[in-house]
């Protein structure tokens, strides 16, 4: 159980990181000029 616990929290920090380096890349493409 607290495994399980443990395991769900790190998959949701492991989703946020990765939310979060998709957004800063999406940021740097809109930056750039066309």
């Amino acid at each position: 159980m607290v495994s399980a616990v443990a395991e769900a929290e790190a998959t949701l920090q492991t989703v946020v990181a990765v939310r979060e380096r998709i957004i800063d890349a999406y940021k740097e493409i809109m930056r750039m000029p066309i």
